[in-house]
C-alpha cells in the first residue's frame, strides 16, 4: 500500500469531495471490509459509538480512527457497522466509508467523539484549536460528519458544529 499524499490543513479545499479525491482516502481500507485487523502500516487508536444514545443500538454504528502503525496523527477516519466481536471480545467492524483527514498542526486536534449539531442523523467531527469550553470550530476549519443511515460522511459546515474541548 502506498502512503496518501500529506495536507496541509490550510492547503485543503473545502468540499468534502475534493478532499477525498486529492487524498485518495478509500485506499486506506477498503469499503466492504472488516477491521481489525487493519492493513499493514496502519492501526486504529481511537474510535466512538455514535448511534442514537443510550439506545440498544448506541454500538451498532460506529467510527475510528486511522493512524501510521509507527505512530503519528491520524491520517484518516473510518466509519463500520458492527459485525460480530472476536475471541477477546473486541468489536469488529465492516467499513461503510473512510475520509481522510488533513495534517493536523500541533496547536490543533481532532475531535471525534465530542461533537454534536442539530442536523438529525448526523455524527460530526471536526479538526479544532486546542483549549477549553464547548466551542464551535473556527471558519474554514475541517469538519465532516457521518450519516448514520446510509455510513457515509456528507459535508458540514463548521458553523453547523459544536463540540466538548477538553484538551488544554
Amino acid at each position: 500500500m502506498t502512503a496518501s499524499p500529506a495536507l496541509a490543513l490550510d492547503d485543503v479545499p473545502r468540499g468534502l469531495a475534493s478532499v477525498v479525491a486529492a487524498r485518495q482516502a478509500p485506499a486506506l481500507l477498503a469499503i466492504g471490509s472488516i477491521v481489525p485487523p487493519y492493513p499493514d502500516g496502519l492501526t486504529s487508536l481511537g474510535g466512538a459509538c455514535v448511534g442514537p444514545a443510550g439506545s440498544a443500538t448506541e454500538c451498532a454504528v460506529g467510527i475510528g480512527t486511522l493512524e501510521p502503525a509507527a505512530g503519528g496523527a491520524p491520517v484518516g477516519i473510518y466509519a463500520g457497522r458492527q459485525a460480530s466481536d472476536d475471541e477477546t471480545g473486541r468489536p469488529l467492524w465492516i467499513v461503510t466509508a473512510v475520509i481522510a483527514v488533513p495534517t493536523i498542526p500541533e496547536d490543533r486536534f481532532l475531535n471525534y467523539s465530542t461533537c454534536r449539531t442539530e442536523r438529525a442523523g448526523l455524527h460530526p467531527i471536526a479538526v479544532m484549536r486546542s483549549g477549553s469550553g464547548e466551542i464551535t470550530p473556527e471558519s474554514g476549519a475541517w469538519t465532516a460528519a457521518l450519516d448514520r443511515d446510509s455510513g457515509r460522511f456528507v459535508e458540514i459546515a463548521p458553523a453547523a458544529v459544536t463540540c466538548e474541548n477538553f484538551l488544554p
